[in-house]
């Protein structure tokens, strides 16, 4: 009976796991994104590298086969 339980558990848990591919996310809600998980860590570690606090200072599209796949913030130190 637990074995049972347990396969139809992960083969409806598994079966979500095709939702999770999305169509693409803009350039501006990924630094949005970026931005809230910056001052998370400032606020949460009371600390950064330096002084100032952090700051987006460049972005940089990661493709795959012609289709963006993520991005690469560039974080002031």
């Amino acid at each position: 009976m637990f074995k049972k339980i347990f396969i139809i558990t992960v083969i409806f848990v598994f079966s979500f796991v095709t939702l999770g591919i999305t169509g693409e996310i803009n350039i501006k809600t990924a630094e949005r994104v970026a931005q809230n998980w910056l001052y998370f860590c400032n606020k949460a570690y009371k600390s950064w590298s330096s002084d100032v606090p952090p700051e987006i200072i460049d972005k940089e599209l990661i493709i795959y086969k012609n289709k963006v796949v993520g991005y690469n913030n560039f974080i002031s130190e």
